[in-house]
């Protein structure tokens, strides 16, 4: 029988410092995001002394959203997204956390029974306070629900902002 929990490797403080944080992230997109509940959301924020922030709505559920940020830039390729933060937030607890920051996050393996407990909250806990600090920068740069405007797609504003030449190659 394989067990999720290991009573001694949990470590209180690193939950607490831990939840802490996924409240901070979700007070800061409360901030950022103009509308929960939009399914096909798409939005880009142009703050003035910062890149377009691009928010696209991924999964949108009564309790839970999913969703997409990125900042887009020119680049050896046509155009470079980073960082790809990927957030699920859950409205009834009021508390968002990041799954990943780019596509290799996004298929790595995080939590396995045979992995120390204390080292996956202490993997988490890193990736949250790292978007924490992101969305706190993207605050400060001004971007806000003000600044975002809604877009009817990705391949659409990206023409806009690049080309269609240069997306076509994406």
């Amino acid at each position: 029988m394989v067990s999720w929990t290991l009573k001694q490797q949990r470590d209180p403080k690193v939950l607490n410092r831990l939840q802490r944080t996924q409240e901070s992230i979700y007070a800061q997109l409360q901030c950022l995001i103009p509308d929960w509940q939009a399914a096909d959301g798409y939005w880009v924020s142009q703050a003035p002394s910062s890149q377009p922030l691009h928010v696209e709505m991924l999964e949108v559920h009564p309790y839970t959203t999913f969703l997409h940020m990125t900042h887009h830039f020119d680049g050896p390729t046509p155009i470079v997204s980073q960082p790809e933060a990927h957030v699920r937030c859950y409205h009834d607890l009021r508390i968002a956390e990041v799954t990943a920051f780019d596509v290799v996050q996004g298929i790595e393996r995080v939590a396995h029974p045979k992995l120390p407990a204390r080292a996956v909250q202490e993997l988490s806990w890193q990736r949250n306070r790292s978007l924490e600090k992101w969305l706190q920068y993207l605050l400060d740069k001004g971007h806000c629900r003000s600044t975002m405007r809604a877009s009817r797609s990705t391949a659409g504003h990206l023409e806009a902002t690049f080309g269609k030449k240069n997306v076509a190659t994406i």
